[in-house]
Parts: C-alpha cells; sequence; structure tokens
C-alpha cells in the first residue's frame, strides 16, 4: 500500500509544479517517484487479490490498495490533461508518466473485468494488446510496422482509446438498461410500478395486468 500512496502523493506534488509553472515534470520524477511505484503497487494489489481471502465486515487490503492506484491514475491524468502535454499523446513527446499512468489503469481495468465478467473478455483484450507489438513479425496481409510501449499507452486513455466512443455510450446509454434491469430484479419492484397510481392511464387496466403477469417474478400472488 505504501507505494501506491507514495504515487498518490507523487501526483499531487506534480499538480503544485504545474501549477507552479513547469511546462512538464522531470522524466526522472514521473520515472522513479511516479511511474514504477504505481505499477508495482498495481501488479501486487492485483496478485494479492486473487489469493486473499474477502470478509464483508473488513477492508480487503488488496482492494484498497487498487483503489488508491486508480485514484492515483486518475488524478495524474486530470493533471496532464490540463495541459499542454495533452497535445503530445500518441507521439514521442508524450510524458512517460503517461504511459506508466495508462498502464496501471490498463492493469485495473482487466482485473475488474475479470472480476465481473471472467477471463474470457480479458483473454480477448490480452491478444489485441499483443497484436499491437507484434505487428513487425506477423505475416502477410497481417503485419505493420508496430508501435512502442510508449507511444501505444500515451494514445489509450484519450478519445480514440479507453475514453471514446465506448466509455461515452456506456455511460449514457448502456447504464440506463443496467439501472432498469436492476430495479426490475428488486423485490416487488414490478408490483409497484404497474400498479402504482402514478401510471399514465393511456394504459389500459387489461394492459397493465398483462404486463404485470409477463413480469413478474415467480412466486408472487
Amino acid at each position: 500500500m505504501l507505494p501506491a500512496l507514495y504515487a498518490l502523493y507523487q501526483t499531487f506534488a506534480f499538480y503544485q509544479q504545474v501549477q507552479g509553472g513547469a511546462m512538464r515534470i522531470p522524466v526522472e520524477l514521473e520515472t522513479w517517484h511516479f511511474g514504477w511505484p504505481l505499477l508495482a503497487a498495481t501488479a501486487v494489489g492485483i496478485v494479492m487479490s486473487w489469493f486473499h481471502q474477502r470478509q464483508r465486515s473488513h477492508f480487503s487490503v488488496p482492494d484498497l490498495t487498487l483503489a488508491i492506484c486508480s485514484i492515483a491514475v486518475a488524478g495524474y491524468f486530470l493533471m496532464a490533461y490540463n495541459t499542454n502535454m495533452r497535445m503530445s499523446t500518441g507521439t514521442s513527446f508524450a510524458p512517460i508518466g503517461i504511459s506508466f499512468a495508462a498502464v496501471a489503469g490498463t492493469a485495473l481495468i482487466m482485473e475488474l473485468t475479470r472480476r465481473l465478467a471472467g477471463m474470457a473478455l480479458v483473454i480477448i483484450a490480452i491478444v489485441f494488446l499483443a497484436y499491437v507489438f507484434a505487428g513487425p513479425y506477423m505475416p502477410g496481409f497481417l503485419g505493420y510496422p508496430g508501435l512502442s510501449v510508449q507511444r501505444f499507452f500515451s494514445q489509450v486513455y484519450t478519445d480514440a482509446g479507453i475514453l471514446g466512443p465506448t466509455t461515452a455510450v456506456s455511460s449514457t446509454y448502456i447504464i440506463l438498461f443496467i439501472v432498469f434491469a436492476a430495479f426490475l430484479q428488486a423485490p416487488r419492484s414490478v408490483t409497484t410500478l404497474l400498479t402504482s397510481p402514478s401510471l399514465p392511464q393511456a394504459f389500459p387496466r387489461w394492459a397493465r395486468q398483462g404486463v404485470y403477469f409477463c413480469l413478474r417474478p415467480d412466486g408472487y400472488d
């Protein structure tokens, strides 16, 4: 947890430097005082979470470490993308800290995906990530010059990557269906919805009763 807290502190220190007029953060600070501690804390937290026995009555130390890492990642991106440094993403001039934060953020997203959806999506994502760097070694039409690790991950957390249309659609449209489905799964939610006095009277009584009998869970009276 200490490396994660140290990386989070460095994010705040970087913000103070930028507010003081610094155009870029020194590479040594981003590498050794932010990047590697963040990656180490993320990797150790993910591995420990695989073997840690969680209890609802206590905080999980690995999960708390991963939460601190995610805050450090988000804080660094907020600091960097509110300056001219955001213009260099996807190029060799991008700050090395963006790549470190993107690697840690990608690992955190994959771990969250593994917990919620299983290993299938994680394996698919790993295959496509591997293709990014294996392009020069692929035969025929599959081959392409490839990208360096720094250049690729400096563009992952932009509107051309994770923060692009996928996140936009998920946070505006898909979330509505998720919330509605969770509401319907709640006990008596369908009964409350379809028998509410505020339900528009444009729907006939037989239509409301028909929908109720189609949607109600087994065992409701």
